[in-house]
């Protein structure tokens, strides 16, 4: 499971299907819902015309899931994401976009050690290089150097 929290309304974009509802894996996660099995989702959280655009993807199917959990202080509420996978090994790729006014619509291409994301009229390529364990991860403990090369238009 990989999760994520953030202030504002949590909203996901072409989403089929209604959230079921589902048990929690800890007691401090609230009305957990999940969705239809998916490669990749996007969806924003925000609040008074400011947020944060997300898109998630992975190395296999993912279940997307939201819920509530305590703030910081434990005083209040904010709403919370999971992206579940269900393997032996799992990778995870988020995309993070904080925004002013309308959301960027993110869109990301994953091509063998290259992965291109687009953000509205910004492009970004970042070059993951090749080892005995293949282009794109993290195994047995050693960073990989990636490589970023902006594409702003």
């Amino acid at each position: 499971d990989f999760y994520f929290r953030a202030e504002g309304k949590l909203a996901f974009n072409q989403m089929k299907g209604k959230p079921q509802p589902i048990e929690a894996p800890v007691p401090w996660i609230e009305d957990l819902s999940a969705r239809k099995e998916t490669r990749h989702y996007s969806g924003r959280w925000s609040a008074n015309d400011e947020g944060l655009a997300f898109w998630i993807g992975g190395s296999g199917p993912m279940t997307p899931m939201s819920g509530s959990c305590p703030a910081e202080s434990g005083s209040r509420k904010i709403n919370l994401l999971i992206a579940r996978q269900t393997a032996r090994e799992a990778e995870f790729v988020a995309v993070l976009a904080p925004f002013s006014g309308k959301p960027p619509s993110l869109r990301v291409k994953k091509t063998g050690g290259k992965m291109e994301i687009q953000g509205g009229r910004d492009s970004d390529v970042l070059v993951f290089p090749e080892t005995a364990d293949g282009p794109i991860g993290y195994k047995a403990g050693r960073s990989r150097n990636i490589r970023w090369i902006p594409q702003h238009n």
